[in-house]
């Protein structure tokens, strides 16, 4: 059975979507200067704590879906350059960013015991 041309586009679409995101690691600190969308691994047992630190002047925004029932989209508030958002990640989760200026640098950690102390 063939899928209808509309649905076939969609999906490749969504699928190189997809692998344009960057994967984020447990327990670790990725550096960013230009990417704009990452996938949060799956932790199955307790909390994620995601942390942002911005390594130059600027005011993106930084959004975060959990792929909980609800699939709410809930915003990470930076101040002073830092911010963190804690929450369940049951099955993975998309960090994104938004109005990210061309030359700011940003770094994200996941942690799995609280707060990463970022530079």
């Amino acid at each position: 059975m063939l899928l209808p041309l509309p649905l076939l586009l969609s999906l490749l679409v969504l699928s190189a979507y997809a692998q344009l995101r960057t994967p984020l690691e447990l327990n670790d600190i990725t550096p960013s200067a230009s990417h704009t969308s990452f996938t949060i691994p799956t932790q199955d047992q307790g909390e994620l704590t995601i942390s942002i630190a911005l390594c130059s002047p600027s005011s993106p925004q930084f959004f975060i879906t959990n792929n909980t029932e609800s699939t709410e989209l809930h915003e990470i508030i930076i101040q002073d350059g830092l911010g963190n958002w804690k929450g369940l990640f049951p099955t993975g989760g998309v960090l994104d960013v938004e109005n990210l200026p061309p030359e700011a640098s940003f770094e994200v950690g996941v942690s799995t015991s609280g707060l990463y102390l970022l530079s």
